[in-house]
This record gives structure tokens, C-alpha cells and sequence, in this order.
């Protein structure tokens, strides 16, 4: 799986593993967009956080694209 993270100022990091996407997202105050890319389906959240904990405000699935 890949997690992709965009910030507000538009720079885009890259994880293979999702702990440390969280981690990141929990650390750094901002409001992201977090996506989940697994088989033939991702997942694209809105995150916000605090700088202490991230919370995610909305979630959408999208699968069987080819």
C-alpha cells in the first residue's frame, strides 16, 4: 500500500507505511488530504490536525478502477 499526504501549501509526501503517514499528520498543525492507494482501489480522506492529534473529517472510497 502507498499514503500519500498533500498539505495546504500543496507539497506532497509519500509513505509505505501508515503509521508513520499518521504520525506525520499528528505532528504538523494543518488540514490535509490523506490518500490510500491499495489493489485497485484508494481512499481519499480530509484530515485535520491540531498538532497533537490528527481527526479525520470526511472519507471517500473509490474502487475497481482500471
Amino acid at each position: 500500500m502507498v499514503y500519500i499526504i498533500i498539505g495546504e501549501n500543496g507539497k506532497v509526501r509519500k509513505f509505505d507505511v501508515l503509521e508513520k503517514a499518521v504520525t506525520y499528520m499528528e505532528r504538523h498543525k494543518g488540514v490535509y488530504f490523506f490518500i490510500e492507494a491499495f489493489g485497485k482501489s484508494i481512499g481519499i480522506s480530509i484530515i485535520e490536525s491540531n498538532g497533537k492529534e490528527a481527526i479525520k473529517k470526511k472519507e471517500v472510497i473509490v474502487s475497481k478502477f482500471d
